[in-house]
């Protein structure tokens, strides 16, 4: 009976593994082993709050992008209200005074 072992004090003894000589070597892989395991569990536990963060974080982020859509769609609408009627003689009007503007502009400069 040869055993290879992987953790702390683990030597290959060949067939001498019997009697306390073998239970410590076994008690010792095993409180390795449960070492490993309570670091995999500290790190499952720190996963799950990590992901608990992010879920509240990215509703929150949702809730805001929500309400700044409903924003932009009620000015978005406002403005559909505020050029309901295609008036041609307003933008005539005001294509006509910006030009003016630029003449002035440009002739004191």
């Amino acid at each position: 009976m040869s055993y290879s072992g992987y953790g702390e004090g683990a030597t290959n003894r060949g067939n001498n593994l019997r009697g306390d000589d073998g239970e410590m070597v076994m008690d010792r892989e095993v409180d390795a082993l449960g070492k490993q395991v309570g670091l995999l569990k500290d790190i499952a536990i720190d996963i799950g709050a990590e992901i608990k963060d992010s879920n509240s974080f990215l509703n929150d982020m949702n809730k805001r992008f929500s309400s700044t859509g409903d924003l932009l769609g009620n000015s978005m609408a406002r403005l559909k209200n505020l050029n309901g009627g295609s008036n041609t003689m307003t933008i005539c009007s005001l294509i006509g005074f910006c030009f003016l503007v630029f003449m002035i502009i440009w002739f004191f400069i």
